[in-house]
């Protein structure tokens, strides 16, 4: 049967420093700065709750402590969320190994938690029971994409729609790269080994070929990291954000 929303964990990739933001991030996490009158992670969790989303694991590191006091002060309004605090910089593959163990569903969906994505996530899992592949992969195109996402790679994808690699390259056009939002097996994900590592480096390693498929989205991704685009997300957020 296929899993629904509800029944299905997201982690939220919440690890980062933040260094290209400069003095921004000195006392606070990227994805916990202001935005309009509430934190760019308040907008992004009402947002998932709104879609159907009743559990969220945080993955963090950086000034841990912040997402705790976060979490309790706006649980009456969240989804259930949990704190998982990596024990050290985990990278995105690493941490989201770290942060499966404490999974409660069989499927679950990770994305980067600076990110503010308008792909809606129940096509993407949709998409994922129609397949009978271990992972999908959310691929959007350069030209919809604002900020450091960019320079991820270009995906390489097969003539079925099946992940081939990360290559590297300008992305630009209609070419397409990871918009940061996966759905993912979680006891594969617990056999990923331990450590620090990117999931773009060592995809192939981690998914067995022909095993993760690519979901190509039209929608649009604006990526928090840099001043600039920091900046347009305090402009942009609170007018497409939902209101508890």
């Amino acid at each position: 049967m296929a899993a629904a929303l509800k029944d299905v964990d997201v982690v939220l990739l919440c690890g980062g420093r933040g260094t290209r933001l400069g003095a921004l991030t000195d006392d606070i996490p990227k994805p916990l700065l202001p935005v309009g009158d509430a934190p760019f992670l308040l907008h992004r969790l009402l947002e998932l709750k709104r879609e159907g989303c009743s559990r969220i694991l945080l993955s963090v590191h950086y000034l841990a402590d912040q997402f705790r006091r976060f979490a309790a002060e706006h649980a009456a309004v969240l989804p259930k969320v949990d704190v998982v605090e990596e024990p050290s910089a985990l990278g995105t593959g690493g941490a989201l190994r770290f942060a499966a163990r404490q999974v409660r569903s069989p499927l679950f969906m990770g994305m980067n938690g600076d990110s503010w994505f308008t792909q809606p996530l129940a096509p993407v899992l949709s998409d994922h029971h129609r397949t009978p592949r271990a992972a999908t992969l959310v691929g959007i195109r350069a030209d919809r994409v604002e900020g450091n996402t960019r320079a991820k790679g270009l995906l390489s994808i097969g003539p079925a729609g099946d992940l081939r690699g990360f290559v590297t390259g300008d992305a630009s056009g209609e070419q397409w790269i990871n918009g940061g939002m996966y759905v993912l097996t979680a006891e594969q994900v617990r056999g990923w080994r331990d450590g620090a590592y990117d999931f773009e480096r060592e995809v192939m390693s981690l998914i067995p070929a022909g095993e993760a498929i690519v979901f190509r989205s039209q929608a649009t991704l604006l990526d928090i990291g840099t001043p600039d685009c920091y900046a347009r997300a305090v402009a942009e957020v609170p007018t497409r954000s939902p209101r508890a």
